[in-house]
């Protein structure tokens, strides 16, 4: 399987203008390629996180939230 067309290596650097203008995480996925590695480093580089599989994107994304519930607990507090 390969990427459609329109993926391009500039897709890194457009999540991470768009990264920049929020305070909410964006999480993404890069898999099954000879590239992932590199793509995954490109985008922690930029500011971005990336994993290598869905299981541990959304193991991260529950962990924000879990962080965000405990950081609102003590603000609440």
């Amino acid at each position: 399987l390969f990427a459609p067309h329109t993926i391009t290596e500039n897709l890194i650097q457009v999540i991470a203008s768009r990264q920049q203008q929020t305070n909410k995480a964006i999480i993404t996925m890069t898999q099954y390629g000879p590239f992932t590695d590199k793509y995954i480093r490109d985008l922690h580089d930029a500011g971005v996180l990336g994993f290598p599989s869905v299981h541990r994107m959304v193991r991260s994304a529950r962990f924000l939230v879990e962080r965000a519930e405990m950081l609102k607990a003590l603000k609440d507090e």
